[in-house]
């Protein structure tokens, strides 16, 4: 898949070329040649390492896709587009009669669409978040507070509000972020970042976020760090209505800002509150959700495709193929049930398989032919099952040694975690088995001990996944 990206851009920094980037690396680990094209600006720039050309109104090959995320391109620039499929990142100013599908990543649920991915749980951010936020208790005292309104900070705003911040909160250090147009003079006691590369170091490390209700914000809410939002501009409305709505953010203007601060200052416990609720409604894998949806919307079939394999769901048809597979020699001394099953007992467990909630059963393919199974089992338990997965495979002897199952696991473990919200993903390994314990490991599972029936147990966090697309 050959897949253009034109992205506004003008200013280094905004969100524009941040989420557009984001979603450019998720489609290459999905194995899309990408190019990237920057619209208003004149010299090539990089993101994250992805490196974007002045758009010149050409392209270097025909794209399967073309992904457009500018409120405003012109209807001469659409037309000489060579694409087989456009998307856009939101409602755009396009050309009337439109059909485009609209991405609308800053729209919130429920409002009319068609899209496949809009809202919020699609927010395309960098890939520094997509491993979530760094483990750290909510500070008891309010030590730092980051103060940014965006790359756009041309007015000077920036130093004013942390002028605000710094008086509602004098035992706080507060840093403001001035962006690479900014005109903003420091306030006394104020310390200063001019235009970083990015936010994700000085989020970590910050206590609270005062932020305009862009990009920034939704970075802080992945980051979970206690964010205070200001609609900045009108088309940030939408998504600081919905943060605000389900408490992952405070929602306010400038003349209640203070209070506000000063507020959150003396309550650790509603600062809480806030950390906990932000990763919970943007969990940094957006760009993962996005990818994912055009893919499976090019491949025009239900699937999962990532790292070279593919992910189907499988079906009665399979249950040959699956039966030989369960039945292997070489294979079924190293299961729970060390033994081969009968046709009958394989086809009434493939029934069950088949119809539960708790159970994602998946027929690995590579170049079009099925080559294993992969299983996602989840604790029906509680209301929060989905937090809870584990991953098993199997694959035919002849698809073994080639690093292909530590392909299909990290694949799998990616579709757990953005389909359907798992949080540490567990496996059980015989102690046998020393090439599925060096295909998890790499993948990143680690050792967490010794089930009782003797199986190594291994967990996956998201921070040791290989977010870079190498494996091992």
């Amino acid at each position: 898949m050959r897949a253009l990206l034109l992205a506004q851009g003008g200013q280094v920094g905004l969100g524009h070329l941040a989420r557009s980037t984001a979603l450019a690396q998720a489609l290459q680990m999905r194995g899309a040649k990408v190019e990237a094209r920057v619209l208003d600006f004149e010299r090539r720039i990089e993101v994250d390492g992805l490196p974007w050309r002045p758009d010149d109104g050409r392209q270097d090959e025909p794209a399967d896709v073309v992904i457009i995320d500018s409120y405003e391109i012109s209807t001469g620039r659409l037309e000489a587009l060579d694409a087989g499929q456009r998307f856009w990142m939101h409602s755009p100013k396009a050309p009337a009669g439109s059909d485009d599908p609209f991405l609308e990543l800053d729209r919130a649920p429920g409002d009319d669409s068609e899209a496949r991915c809009h809202g919020i749980g699609c927010a395309c951010l960098r890939r520094a978040y997509w491993p979530g936020p760094a483990p750290r208790e909510p500070a008891a005292e309010l030590g730092s507070i980051l103060v940014t309104v965006g790359g756009s900070d041309a007015g000077g705003p920036v130093g004013d509000l942390a002028a605000m911040v710094r008086d509602a909160a004098p035992a706080a250090a507060v840093t403001m972020i001035r962006g690479p147009r900014s005109s903003s003079a420091t306030p006394d006691g104020v310390a200063v970042a001019d235009a970083p590369d990015g936010l994700h170091d000085l989020l970590a490390h910050a206590d609270l976020v005062v932020t305009a209700a862009g990009q920034t914000m939704l970075e802080a809410l992945a980051s979970g760090i206690p964010t205070v939002a200001l609609v900045r501009v009108e088309n940030q409305r939408a998504q600081a209505t919905l943060v605000g709505r389900r408490k992952a953010a405070l929602i306010t203007d400038e003349s209640a800002l203070a209070d506000l601060v000063a507020g959150l200052s003396a309550d650790p416990a509603a600062r809480r509150r806030l950390a906990e609720a932000g990763p919970q409604l943007v969990d940094g894998l957006g760009a993962h959700r996005v990818a994912d949806g055009i893919v499976e919307r090019l491949a025009g079939s239900p699937s999962f495709s990532c790292f070279g394999v593919r992910l189907r769901p499988a079906t009665p048809a399979d249950r040959d193929f699956l039966f030989e597979l369960r039945n292997d020699p070489s294979a079924y001394p190293l299961y729970g049930t060390p033994r081969p099953v009968e046709p009958a007992e394989h086809e009434a467990w493939l029934e069950r398989a088949l119809a539960s909630a708790a159970h994602r059963l998946l027929v690995i393919e590579q170049e079009g032919r099925a080559v294993g199974q992969l299983r996602l089992d989840f604790d029906q338990s509680d209301s929060r099952a989905s937090e809870r997965a584990e991953l098993s495979i199997s694959l035919g002897a002849g698809a073994r040694g080639a690093g292909l199952g530590r392909r299909a696991i990290a694949a799998g473990a990616l579709l757990a975690w953005i389909r359907e919200g798992a949080g540490p993903i567990r496996a059980e390994i015989h102690p046998d088995n020393p090439g599925s314990l060096r295909a998890f490991g790499a993948v990143g599972f680690e050792p967490a001990g010794t089930t009782p029936g003797g199986f190594e147990e291994l967990v996956l966090q998201r921070r040791g996944f290989g977010w870079s697309g190498e494996l091992g």
